[in-house]
């Protein structure tokens, strides 16, 4: 059933949904409404909080600092062009890990990622996910063998959940770029502090 199935009776959640962005399709709206009445039907809490500047580092910092001035047990980030439903998050937050994510295609033909559904149902030959594997490579279509979670170096924060003590341990570090020659994203660059704490990264494929 997985731990928050086992469990919904005797908990109540609060969750924090992040999402950077300044504009939102109509397909995503969807799925968000969808989501948020499914949490009401479980009886789960939630907040919004949203915000957009073109530094990608900056603006996550900021989300996650307004996020620690409330009460909550798990931050949920959501990219302003994923589509989703409801029992996408749902499968991320049975597991109760620290850090756990769905996968997306990084990039399609039409420079458009590719939603969930679709990545579940069909085969898209070598095309690359936004994820890094533990050897670190990035992650093709056609190596996702099973349905199994496993851990990642890294993955993108498309669609990431993460218990609110990642944050609080890591202190107020969390997406400032690393400290050396190479360009690393806001993303690993969070993983990667986060490994050092001790936290790994799961996917549910």
């Amino acid at each position: 059933m997985g731990w928050y199935r086992e469990n919904r009776n005797s908990i109540r959640l609060k969750i924090i949904f992040c999402i950077p962005g300044y504009s939102f399709s109509g397909k995503f709206l969807s799925c968000w409404t969808n989501l948020i009445q499914k949490l009401s039907e479980e009886n789960i809490d939630w907040e919004l909080v949203r915000g957009y500047q073109p530094n990608i580092y900056r603006v996550r910092n900021e989300l996650v600092e307004i996020a620690l001035t409330k009460d909550f047990d798990k931050i949920m980030w959501i990219d302003s062009d994923i589509i989703f439903s409801p029992n996408d998050f749902f499968k991320l937050l049975n597991h109760n890990v620290d850090i756990i994510s769905g996968l997306y295609i990084a990039q399609m033909e039409d420079d458009h990622r590719m939603n969930m559904s679709q990545m579940r149902t069909k085969s898209r030959g070598d095309y690359y996910y936004a994820a890094i594997s533990e050897s670190g490579t990035f992650l093709k279509v056609s190596d996702i063998k099973s349905l199994n979670v496993f851990t990642v170096r890294s993955n993108g924060m498309g669609f990431m959940l993460i218990n609110k003590k990642v944050f609080t341990n890591m202190k107020n570090m969390w997406f400032n770029p690393m400290d050396n020659k190479q360009i690393i994203s806001e993303d690993i660059s969070f993983q990667t502090r986060a490994k050092g704490l001790g936290y790994k990264s799961y996917i549910d494929p």
